[in-house]
Formats: C-alpha cells, structure tokens, sequence
C-alpha cells in the first residue's frame, strides 16, 4: 500500500512536478491544500543540487506587512494611554 492510497488527495497537488533546469537543478514546488481542493497556498520549494537538498520557504509579504501595522497600532495605543494616564508636562495647577 502507498502513501497516495492512504491520503484522499493527490499528491502531485501537495508536491507539485519535479522541474529540471539547464544547470542540472532540480526543483520541486510545494503547496498546501485544503481537502483535496485545487487551489492551496505556496509553501515553498526544494532545491536538489546533486546531493544536496534545501529548502527555501516562501515569504508572504502581505502577513510581514500586517504583523507591522499591528505592532505600529498597538504601540501607538499603549503610548497614547500611558500619556493621558500621566502626562510627561509639568502639573501647573494650584494646589
């Protein structure tokens, strides 16, 4: 029995065909799907050169972008509470 028997999709659709270029490199796409579904997100390749495999991920420049402005808002957030809670000016109120 294979592994393709025991998964209920293919897994040409997980790895995707083994490219060959000029260089004698081969590269071999990776992607995630849902339930077998035909569109997933790329997770990556592996290079193979000779006897030596890598693994280069793929880098979503959308979620990279969003972890910033998150981390931007929230420091924005804690900063603008931290000054109406006690302001960095002098109290010049009559005591």
């Amino acid at each position: 029995m294979a592994i393709g028997d025991l998964v209920p999709w293919r897994s040409s659709r997980t790895f995707g065909e083994p490219l060959t270029t000029s260089d004698g490199v081969t590269v071999v796409p990776v992607t995630r799907t849902i339930h077998g579904s035909d569109d997933g997100d790329a997770l990556g390749v592996f290079v193979i050169r000779g006897d030596e495999v890598v693994w280069s991920p793929v880098v979503d420049a959308d979620r990279v972008a969003l972890i910033g402005v998150v981390t931007g808002l929230v420091a924005a957030t804690l900063g603008c509470i931290a000054v109406v809670r006690r302001p960095p000016w002098p109290d010049l109120r009559r005591q």
